[in-house]
C-alpha cells in the first residue's frame, strides 16, 4: 500500500511566512521567521499523522521543495 505524502506549501509575502495544506483541514499557521512556521507544522503533523509512516513534503510557493537541515549539522566556518 502507498502512502500519499502530506504537502505543506509556504507562502512569503511582507515579512510574514504562512503554511497550508490540504491534507490538514482547517491548519495554518504563520509567522516572521519561517523556522518557526516550520516548527508549527512539525508540531500540528506529527499530531495528526505517524510521521514514521507518512513523509512530510514542503515547497515554498513557487513549487521548489524545502530540506531542513538536521540539527547535528551545524552552520559556520570550519576551524
Amino acid at each position: 500500500m502507498t502512502v500519499e505524502p502530506v504537502e505543506v506549501t509556504y507562502h512569503h509575502e511582507e515579512g510574514t511566512w504562512w503554511a497550508e495544506s490540504d491534507q490538514m483541514p482547517g491548519f495554518s499557521a504563520w509567522g516572521k521567521v519561517l523556522s518557526s512556521v516550520q516548527a508549527s507544522v512539525a508540531e500540528e503533523f506529527s499530531d495528526r499523522f505517524d510521521s514514521s509512516a507518512r513523509p512530510l513534503v514542503e515547497r515554498d510557493d513557487s513549487g521548489t521543495v524545502l530540506l531542513r537541515r538536521p540539527s547535528s549539522v551545524r552552520s559556520g566556518p570550519i576551524a
